[in-house]
């Protein structure tokens, strides 16, 4: 058995002991991001045991949805998009603009009344749903709708003045529109307001551990976040290094240190995650 092969292992099992010690239920900090991971584990090492435990979780995260935040960090948006792309990759079943038609309209709901996050990452789930070509939402077209919200926020809520992370997730989202449905004037006019930075790639994702700085956690963090955009996966360090800070981690392993952000998930995820590169 390689090293990769071994550091993976441990990491499944012990997301499979401890994930329920996790008390969120969030792509970044909770259940959603150790459910990704032991899925993409289970495709890779064909593991009905992994799988059948990532699908009892997703079940539990899918039933809690009424109750969760909009946000993609810590709601329903991140959870969306971990399910699309088990289901765009085909390691789970299903349609998904059956399985996340009520995701969709739950976050519609949240984008009229403003209740998105600050950083707008729902957009990361939008962008990806637009390969689903996603049913309409109230007989509104979904695509039209996230549309008009950023032309609204970019002509009257903002006057045009946006944080960095608010451009980087509209120009994510306007890059999977033309992907799609190729570049109208009006896709055009809504790059040009959002501004197309030079410093793009250099925002920071928001680190959730910041008492705990190592090069490792700081590596993880940065390559989850390069996932989430769609962008190039960088290069694994070695694995004889990675085993070492595995094992280290799990001598005094707390709940933070399984999470998809920084931890032990996180670190498999990127390990694996050019299987969802789709």
């Amino acid at each position: 058995m390689s090293e990769k092969d071994i550091i993976l292992r441990k990491i499944a099992n012990t997301l499979i002991v401890y994930s329920y010690h996790m008390d969120e239920n969030g792509l970044f900090t909770g259940k959603t991001g150790a459910m990704l991971y032991l899925y993409l584990f289970a495709e890779e090492y064909d593991s009905q045991t992994c799988y059948d435990f990532a699908a009892e979780i997703l079940d539990g995260l899918m039933k809690s949805t009424q109750k969760a935040p909009a946000s993609f960090e810590d709601g329903i948006a991140g959870l969306g998009w971990s399910v699309g792309k088990l289901i765009r990759s085909g390691i789970v079943d299903g349609n998904p603009n059956i399985v996340l038609a009520g995701i969709d309209r739950q976050l519609v709901e949240a984008m009229m009344r403003e209740r998105w996050s600050a950083s707008w990452n729902e957009l990361l789930y939008f962008a990806d749903r637009i390969k689903d070509r996603p049913a309409p939402v109230d007989r509104r077209d979904l695509q039209e709708l996230i549309l008009t919200f950023i032309k609204w926020q970019l002509n009257e809520r903002t006057a045009g003045k946006l944080s960095e992370e608010r451009n980087k997730a509209i120009r994510h989202y306007l890059k999977s529109y033309r992907a799609v449905y190729g570049m109208t004037k009006n896709i055009s006019e809504l790059w040009s307001k959002a501004g197309e930075s030079t410093s793009e790639d250099s925002v920071a994702p928001r680190d959730l551990y910041p008492d705990k700085r190592s090069a490792m956690h700081d590596w993880i963090i940065k390559s989850i976040h390069q996932y989430f955009f769609g962008q190039r996966m960088p290069q694994i360090p070695d694995f004889h290094a990675l085993g070492q800070y595995v094992d280290m981690t799990m001598e005094g392993l707390v709940p933070a240190e399984l999470a998809l952000a920084g931890g032990l998930a996180g670190l498999g995820t990127v390990i694996l995650a050019r299987r969802l590169h789709n």
